[in-house]
């Protein structure tokens, strides 16, 4: 088994848990809700880095010799 049919098990199991517990459709939809802001959050970093890192690598910061 790869490690993304891992998670894929892993999550599929989670939801079937969540569905047969008794916590009930409001708390599964606020997980699901706070999965998402925290997953925003997390693209919009890497987002943010990627064209400066495209730029330090362009500029050719990393050749430079310290002074």
């Amino acid at each position: 088994m790869s490690p993304t049919e891992a998670a894929a098990l892993a999550a599929a199991y989670t939801l079937a848990a969540a569905l047969a517990s008794k916590t009930g459709w409001s708390a599964m939809a606020s997980a699901f809700r706070q999965a998402g802001v925290e997953t925003a959050g997390i693209i919009l970093l890497i987002g943010a880095a990627t064209p400066l890192a495209f730029l330090l690598a362009t500029d050719g910061v990393a050749r430079a010799r310290p002074v």
